[in-house]
């Protein structure tokens, strides 16, 4: 677009939009955002609004729509929502201020902040209870630096992790958008993405290692960063790259950022994308909140608790005395429920400050939230003084520390501003009357002239008899005379002619002024007018305060989200029955009666009892558990339960158990359930391969992994086969504690020659054809699968699962079961693994030659003639040769 033969108007707005060519440009114009050509067609087919016309450019007609001012957060929420890119332009002088330049000057206007996904702080446009990250990616050879701010609570955090660990950090942190170099955008592919961030590009020379020291310096006002911590260049470059692109969306407003936050992937639990995505941490599978284990453990009552919440379930911690102190205060609040409840009734009252301080630095507050800051300074003092005693641990007082330090600063709110509720301020002014006596003899004046206003009214009524004469103001007449139409003849008399001078007649009405009312009417303007500045000034004073002490509140906000965590999950674990864990560096792995907080949170409300079981996966007591039994047994429902108890155990919180030992888990694995990438081309076998593959390639001693149902994708045999050498590999190779559920229950055969293998089963109970679900995990194996049983339950017709039977029968009786065994066998002795017999030394073809003759000779066996006394013999004898055999 060329800026020749066009409006002074329209030359403005080409070359603001020039300047943002990747962003709809929001032009104000009065009381409108105004959208002009290709910017107004994508706004109006996303926002469903009309889209009209306005001049011309090049002989074209030039499209245009608009939103109001004053509704714009709606709009701004729909296409940032979209994934638009926003830039606001403002006027920035009155159109007065214009014509002093000429008739024709155009209002002065240009860009005063770039809306994008990861730099939002309106409350609109946020979710209250979650973190809105902005992250910048750099890689520097096989190393990845990654920096993440929340603009709308000031957390600033940076880290380093190696190439193979970036899907996992991104799942982790789940940023609202993500900034990176060309080079790097290739390393992300976006459309596995889509639904968390958006990826914006900027130019190779931000990523410079010189040029972001210098801006992080500046930026945080400090001769060195070496105050913050040590940071290598992969982190350097990551964080100056970000700060770069706040100052250039803020334009040139500076938010309240804390200092960098270095996070030690070391002591973080490490859960992959697909194991968070099959345990349902913060939203199930469906992709919703409810349902998730954090919907059911947020009991916080404050919004920065909540966001605490999920940073702490997104990040189990490794450090032993971390966990244990979390611990200890959950234990000082159960001892005190008394201080929980009073502190719970101060702190659910609470707005949020961290934002509402972002608003302020950035000049986007309202009085809203000064009101918030002072509110909560006051709440501080509320809680300072329910803890008054000497009894509370460190952990509790170092909470309490951070409130306070601001009486200063509340001393002044509270005597500036006025007293009432937040939701109700509107319009109406902030600062209490008696803080500024220039300012008091302001809103006199104006009390005073509006007072004047009122009688003059009554007195031009009375003048010519016109009960209907009213005094009204509006932005172009300013303060008038009006008198429905009917009364234009009275009004026009000669005898008001030296009194009433006409301004203007309507339809409707007709309008007039008089000399008097336009000497108290200019009274009055100027008087609001300088009330209006002066009050300004006034909040522009209190706000510098505040920043002034941004740190110090932040810094106090993390302590009322603390306690307020605390509280919640005390008060929860007291309503549940949750227990402490006993959390260690050992190996060991043994939960008494543990539940699946989910699965019972719903039977509860069902009026169902959940069942508990017990799971022991300690080294010394064998640490792989081959679980089998039918579908629908609850396998998988016992399998996530005990990783759900480690993540909780971690991140230091009670447990849904009657007893819980965990020796610190370092990675959790979770395979389980189906799922296929068709957009990847991707069937739902692949997709258990690569996480399969995943798993056995990144899993170590220290790790926890649960897997569930491998090798169902494929064939009976591939599967069975792929699910034994799976089982063998973690055994001989990695070493770990594991929960391995199956529905090849050939497979328990495994644990006569794996020695850290126990099996187990999900108990059921038939009668008269029938399965009854017990839901109970004991030691043993599974016989069979109960598939048909289960499609029975499922509504299967009855002629199918007859025919089924029919199958089933023939295929166990025909199966060629000597090859089978003759292959497993075949690789007991190829594999020579550690038994307890130590049997390794026998002659490979004569264990196989023993082995096939025990099953031959089991598989001619007809349990419906034998009698018991010759049954017990042939047991016997078999065993004999097994022993020989292993």
């Amino acid at each position: 677009m060329t800026q020749s033969n066009t409006t002074p108007m329209m030359n403005q707005y080409l070359r603001i939009k020039s300047k943002y060519k990747d962003a709809l440009l929001f032009y104000r114009m009065g009381d409108f955002y105004e959208l002009f050509f290709e910017d107004a067609e994508i706004a109006s087919a996303a926002l469903n609004i009309t889209l009209t016309k306005r001049g011309k450019h090049k002989n074209l007609d030039i499209p245009m729509c608009g939103v109001p001012y004053h509704s714009s957060e709606n709009y701004l929420n729909n296409l940032i929502r979209q994934g638009h890119r926003v830039a606001v332009c403002e006027q920035l002088e009155k159109p007065e201020e214009a014509k002093k330049r000429g008739y024709k000057a155009v209002v002065n206007r240009d860009v005063v902040r770039l809306i994008t996904p990861g730099t939002l702080t309106e409350d609109m446009l946020l979710h209250q209870k979650k973190n809105n990250f902005l992250m910048c990616l750099n890689s520097i050879e096989n190393l990845f630096g990654a920096a993440w701010i929340d603009i709308s609570t000031g957390e600033f955090n940076v880290t380093s992790f190696k190439a193979d660990g970036l899907n996992s950090f991104l799942i982790r942190v789940s940023p609202s958008e993500v900034i990176m170099s060309s080079k790097d955008k290739e390393l992300i592919n976006s459309k596995e993405y889509d639904d968390i961030f958006t990826t914006t590009t900027l130019s190779d020379q931000t990523f410079n290692p010189g040029y972001s020291k210098k801006k992080l310096e500046f930026f945080f006002n400090t001769r060195s960063l070496e105050v913050f911590g040590t940071f290598n260049n992969s982190e350097l470059t990551a964080m100056g790259a970000l700060v770069s692109y706040i100052e250039s969306t803020q334009c040139g407003n500076q938010p309240v950022i804390e200092k960098p936050k270095k996070e030690n992937t070391d002591f973080i639990l490490r859960i992959d994308g697909a194991s968070r995505k099959n345990l349902e941490l913060t939203q199930t599978l469906a992709g919703e909140s409810k349902g998730s284990l954090l919907s059911i453990i947020n009991r916080t009552v404050t919004n920065g608790g909540a966001r605490l919440l999920e940073s702490r379930l997104r990040c189990p911690s490794l450090d032993i005395g971390e966990i244990n102190s979390r611990l200890c205060v959950i234990d000082y609040f159960l001892q005190n429920t008394d201080k929980s409840f009073d502190s719970i009734d101060v702190l659910k009252v609470l707005p949020d400050i961290q934002r509402s301080v972002a608003r302020l630095s950035l000049r986007r507050g309202s009085s809203k939230d000064l009101l918030n800051v002072r509110n909560t300074l006051n709440s501080m003092n509320s809680l300072t003084e329910i803890f008054s005693g000497d009894n509370e641990p460190d952990s509790v007082t170092e909470i309490l520390d951070k409130f306070k330090g601001f009486d200063d600063l509340f001393n002044l709110l509270d005597r500036a501003l006025i007293i009432k509720k937040s939701e109700d301020i509107g319009n109406d002014y902030v600062i209490k009357n008696g803080f500024d006596p220039q300012l008091d003899n302001l809103r006199k004046l104006k009390s005073e002239s509006q007072s004047v206003l009122i009688l003059l009214q009554k007195k031009y009524s009375d003048l010519t008899g016109v009960s209907s004469l009213k005094i009204k103001f509006n932005n172009v007449l300013g303060y008038f005379i009006e008198t429905p139409i009917a009364h234009k003849k009275t009004m026009q008399d000669d005898r008001f002619s030296e009194i009433l001078i006409h301004r203007q007649t309507t339809v409707n009405c007709i309008r007039f002024t008089t000399p008097e009312l336009s000497t108290h009417a200019e009274q009055l303007l100027n008087a609001q007018e300088t009330a209006a500045d002066l009050e300004l000034e006034i909040i522009e004073t209190i706000r510098k305060n505040i920043i002034g002490e941004s740190t110090k509140l932040n810094n106090a906000a993390t302590g009322l989200s603390e306690l307020d965590l605390y509280t919640s999950l005390a008060l929860l674990s007291k309503t549940l029955g949750w227990v402490r864990p006993l959390v260690d560096d050992s190996r060991t792995f043994n939960i008494k009666q543990g539940r699946h907080p989910v699965v019972e949170a719903f039977l509860t409300s069902s009026s169902e009892q959940f069942v508990a079981n017990d799971c022991d996966l300690t080294p010394k007591n064998q640490s792989i558990l081959l679980l089998t039994g039918p579908n629908m047994a609850g396998k998988s429902t016992f399998l996530r339960q005990n990783a759900l108890i480690t993540i909780l155990a971690q991140m230091g919180s009670y447990v849904p158990a009657e007893k819980a030992h965990i020796g610190v888990v370092n990675q959790i694995f979770s395979r389980v359930g189906a799922s296929d990438n068709l957009a990847k081309g991707q069937s739902t076998f692949m997709v258990e391969m690569l996480e399969t593959a995943t798993i056995l390639n990144q899993a170590d001693e220290a790790t926890l992994i649960i897997m569930d149902e491998i090798g169902r994708g494929t064939s009976t045999y591939d599967g069975l086969s792929i699910a034994w050498a799976c089982l063998e590999h973690i055994h001989n190779k990695i070493k770990c504690r594991t929960l391995f559920a199956t529905h090849y229950h050939e497979l328990t055969q495994i644990s006569n020659y794996l020695a850290n293998v126990k099996n187990a089963k999900v108990a059921i109970k038939e009668w008269k054809d029938e399965v009854i679900f017990l839901h109970q995990v004991q030691y043993g194996k599974a016989d069979k699968s109960y598939g048909i049983q289960v499609a029975k339950l499922a509504g299967l017709p009855k002629p199918v699962l007859d025919r089924s039977l029919e199958i089933l029968k023939k295929l166990e009786k025909d199966a060629s079961f000597l090859e089978a065994s003759s292959q497993i066998s075949q690789q007991l002795s190829d594999t020579r693994p550690t038994k307890v017999n130590d049997k390794n030394e026998t002659d490979s073809s004569e264990s196989t030659r023993k082995a096939l003759e025990c099953f031959e000779q089991l598989s001619q066996i007809s349990t419906d003639d034998i009698t018991p006394k010759d049954a017990l013999l042939l047991l016997d004898e078999l065993v004999k040769k097994t022993k020989e055999v292993f």
